[in-house]
Parts: structure tokens; C-alpha cells; sequence
């Protein structure tokens, strides 16, 4: 079993700190929100690897305010881009899971609405997840 912290959740003034401090304290990952260019996502993964870290995990960044099950369909393809940027961000720092809160149930949205609608948006991102290693 491995232990891994959350990034946010470790203090330190740079991205190197926070690497070093999740790896002092004994743990052997850490998860970082979704990053949505290839240079930053580059840098997260060299830093990662020079200080002997894996990054084993991606936060979606846009579930919650963007859910994939809203009822509108433009929010939906705005939530499903940012699982993408998840999914890339993921095949770039050789991590193979992305946490993502499929729905989100309002007073607008329904149980059974929004299971229907994230299942339907989640079935479409499987295909591309499956290609850059991530489940």
C-alpha cells in the first residue's frame, strides 16, 4: 500500500517545498488538481522526479462548479473538456487516475437526472481515458 497527501493541503512557498515536505513526512504520492497546458504539466512531472515523488493521481478541477450532470448541455461540455485536461494532464506526470465527482444533485437536479446525464458524458470519455493509460 502507498500513502499520498492531497497538494493543497501542504504548506511551503513553492511547488519543490511541497514535493519535498509530502516525501519527508513519509508519504509516496501526491495529487494535484488538473493542469490545463503542457508546460506546466511538464514542470509538475521534472520537479516531481528530481525531488522522488510520483504524482499517482489527478483532481478534476472542474466538478463541482461545471458537474456532468447539469441540465445544461453547454456546462456539460465545459465539464467534460475539463475531465480531458484531467486525463492529459495525467498521461503527461504518469499518473493513472483522475478523481472526479461524476454528479452533483441539486434542487434543480434530481438523483435520477443526474445519474443519467454523467453517465451518459462519463461513457463518452472512456475511449480517450482508456488510450492515455488512465482508469
Amino acid at each position: 500500500m502507498k500513502k499520498g497527501i492531497c497538494l493543497g493541503s501542504l504548506p511551503g512557498d513553492s511547488l519543490e517545498a511541497k514535493f519535498r515536505l509530502a516525501r519527508e513526512a513519509g508519504f509516496d504520492g501526491v495529487e494535484i488538481n488538473t493542469l490545463t497546458n503542457e508546460e506546466d504539466r511538464r514542470r509538475y512531472k521534472e520537479i516531481a522526479d528530481a525531488v522522488g515523488i510520483e504524482i499517482p493521481s489527478i483532481m478534476n478541477s472542474k466538478h463541482w462548479a461545471k458537474p456532468l450532470s447539469d441540465p445544461d448541455p453547454k456546462v456539460r461540455e465545459e465539464s467534460a473538456r475539463g475531465v480531458i485536461d484531467s486525463i492529459e494532464t495525467a498521461a503527461v506526470v504518469g499518473a493513472d487516475t483522475v478523481l472526479l465527482v461524476p454528479a452533483v444533485v441539486t434542487e434543480e437536479v434530481t438523483y435520477e437526472e443526474a445519474y443519467e446525464r454523467s453517465q451518459s458524458e462519463i461513457r463518452k470519455l472512456i475511449g480517450y481515458a482508456q488510450e492515455k493509460g488512465v482508469y
